[in-house]
């Protein structure tokens, strides 16, 4: 099954998210085929990140919390998980807007 883990980043963080990066980005790709799709989340054109956004596969709703409880990220404060969703993409629908 595919979750989806939405973060949000705490505030002041911006200095941890640097100082944390090389190891966050190698945790998401220690989760090898099981991640797919990350990135982060703006809420400014051209601002800074403020949260990420990821789908993993898992077993369950505990199991996709398992996977990503030590990203660095998470451990050290830059983030926190605001929410996890059981998704099925499969019947998703392209829709034409205009």
């Amino acid at each position: 099954m595919l979750y989806m883990i939405q973060y949000s980043d705490n505030p002041g963080t911006a200095e941890l998210r640097k100082e944390h990066q090389q190891d966050h980005i190698g945790f998401r790709r220690g989760l090898g085929d099981e991640l797919k799709v990350a990135g982060p989340m703006f809420n400014e054109d051209d601002g800074p990140a403020a949260g990420s956004m990821i789908i993993v596969e898992a077993d369950s709703m505990a199991d996709a919390r398992e996977k990503v409880a030590h990203d660095p990220y998470l451990v050290n404060g830059v983030f926190k998980i605001e929410s996890v969703n059981r998704i099925n993409p499969r019947t998703w629908k392209s829709v034409e807007l205009g």
